[in-house]
């Protein structure tokens, strides 16, 4: 795609006109910037507007960086000492297609790069301004209104959002990366404090690209893409009337009181229905549950588990809203740029339900935005009300799940009583999933190709050891090819390999246990090829032991329907 900017014309007047608008904000009567390092703020202007200094720490260079934006977005940064050419010029305001002006080139974050725009880009973000673009965007986002307004945050965040789209592959690990060093809090669900100022950039492992809810004027044509990748079981919505609209994303029931456990969105995402992103603290209420868990007669099987419990708000909106998300990451794959424009784009200015880019109107943002009363649609996205039901969502630590532990939780009828702590012998070295103890194997087919009729199976069966105190190992393995279809003169087939280790503990040789699912091989292989994104994740798998037979079936209590059974014989 060839870029063409006949709405931007560069001419050395405009920058000058632009420099000149934004002089006041780095005049030399202006306090100088504070020797500590990191970020300073001015007193707000009269005129609404916020500058400020951030300053490098040591070892990183010994830059300080002045920065200013207008209230209606029109934002520059700049090295204290640098001359104005030197100046980066961002400019969002609502009438117009929000662009960045650097060293006379114009960039607009639509379609791809020329070869003078990605030099100029790669310039921009190899050099001193670089680390100052990332993290005073991140630092003000939890300031509060009062400091800076959300579409300030989001005119300085454009600069940082472009360097993901062309220079950033791995998202993920980026945007953990940005966390790490921002000093608002991106990880909100176990660290967060009550009460404090929420972060208005949504930031997260699944929604890796910052962005500030109403404002992504992008396209994800020319973004820098590596292969995409998948990881948490695909369930999402909590409305069974979603499913129509999702079919992919199977839905769970709310159980009023009773806990979700162990389930993922795409990417890893969590609490998928709770109002904010994943479980965040703003609306989850956070606990950390050490239990024994129970066998099949409801009394302790021997075995403990820490549990990390959140107890979270939800309405029908955030329910939809982290469904759509679900479904743009199931699509178009974890990290990726494409992913985002599905979640986010199509956006001006959040107040105006007419003011979109081009065709871009198709986001999920955009959709509850142009639905629903602003100031509701900004409050769910920061995790606050107004919510209609709650929750309890429960992720077991795959660390300390299903500890032996006959101290704490000892089993009624063991043979002898258990060992006061104080008087315990020398620990016997833990049993592994790698090294089981000795026991019967069974082996059979897993089931799982039985989705499809007719199917190419190349790989279909499992071993499962259940150790003489119940304990069980083994390993599902399966690899087959749908049947194809026809969609949008496309032919769809798909190609799916993976492996489930199993692990967990039979009472009287039945019971419930886990299954952790690790895709190798998760792509379209029809007219129309490409990786997608892959599931995964925990699920549970019922065992039942009788005359030398392994019979079981996996668990999907919403959906009887689509129960699967396996049986094997002992070797």
């Amino acid at each position: 795609m060839t870029k063409h900017n006949p709405i931007f014309p560069l001419t050395g007047i405009l920058i000058l006109l632009v420099l000149a608008a934004l002089a006041c904000n780095f005049s030399p009567k202006s306090p100088l910037p504070s020797e500590a390092p990191g970020l300073q703020l001015e007193p707000r202007g009269a005129d609404g507007s916020v500058s400020g200094s951030f300053r490098y720490a040591n070892g990183t260079g010994d830059e300080t960086l002045l920065f200013s934006v207008s209230t209606d977005g029109l934002a520059s940064f700049r090295l204290q000492d640098a001359s104005d050419a030197d100046t980066l010029i961002v400019n969002s305001k609502a009438e117009q297609l929000p662009h960045l002006i650097w060293q006379g080139q114009d960039l607009d974050g639509l379609g791809a790069l020329t070869g003078e725009e990605q030099a100029a880009l790669d310039d921009l973000m190899q050099g001193d301004l670089a680390q100052g673009l990332a993290l005073i965007p991140l630092d003000l986002a939890c300031q509060g209104a009062d400091a800076i307004s959300p579409a300030q945050v989001a005119a300085l965040l454009l600069p940082l959002q472009m360097h993901i789209k062309y220079h950033v592959t791995d998202r993920a690990a980026f945007a953990a990366e940005l966390a790490a060093q921002a000093n608002c809090t991106y990880d909100l669900e176990e660290t967060g404090e009550p009460g404090q100022t929420p972060a208005v950039i949504l930031m997260t492992s699944a929604n890796p690209v910052p962005v500030v809810l109403g404002y992504f004027p992008f396209d994800d044509v020319g973004a820098v893409e590596a292969a995409p990748t998948g990881a948490g079981v695909l369930m999402a919505p909590l409305d069974q009337a979603l499913r129509s609209e999702y079919p992919n994303i199977p839905a769970i029931s709310l159980f009023e009181s009773e806990p979700i456990q162990n389930v993922w969105g795409p990417c890893e995402a969590k609490c998928r229905g709770a109002c904010g992103a994943d479980c965040t603290h703003n609306n989850c209420k956070f606990s950390i549950d050490d239990r024994c868990e129970k066998g099949m007669d409801g009394g302790n099987s021997g075995y403990a588990s820490l549990v990390k419990v959140y107890k979270c708000g939800t309405h029908p909106v955030c329910i939809e809203h982290d469904a759509c998300y679900d479904d743009c990451n199931r699509r178009h794959g974890c990290g990726t740029f494409a992913a985002a424009v599905c979640r986010h784009a199509g956006v001006l200015d959040p107040s105006n339900a007419v003011a979109t880019i081009f065709s871009l109107n198709i986001s999920c943002d955009r959709k509850v935005i142009n639905t629903h009363p602003w100031d509701d649609v900004e409050n769910w996205a920061l995790g606050y009300g107004p919510q209609t039901d709650i929750q309890v969502f429960e992720y077991h630590v795959k660390e300390y799940s299903y500890v032996r532990d006959p101290i704490n939780c000892p089993r009624e009828g063991d043979l002898e009583p258990p060992i006061p702590p104080e008087e315990l012998p020398e620990p016997a070295p833990e049993v592994t999933q790698e090294e089981p103890v000795s026991g019967d194997t069974y082996e059979g087919e897993t089931g799982l190709t039985k989705f499809y009729e007719p199917i190419e199976v190349r790989t279909d069966q499992f071993v499962i050891t259940v150790a003489p105190d119940g304990i069980v190992s083994g390993l599902f393995t399966y690899d087959y090819i749908t049947p194809s279809y026809q969609e949008d003169n496309c032919t769809i087939q798909y190609h799916f390999a993976a492996t489930i280790d199993v692990h967990g503990i039979l009472i009287d040789n039945k019971g419930t246990v886990n299954g952790d699912t690790v895709f190798t091989t998760c792509k379209l292989i029809g007219s129309c090829q490409g990786n997608i994104g892959c599931p995964g994740g925990r699920m549970e798998l019922y065992i039942e032991i009788s005359d030398g037979k392994l019979e079981g079936r996996y668990i999907f209590a919403e959906f009887p329907e689509l129960e699967i059974t396996f049986t094997g014989t002992k070797k």
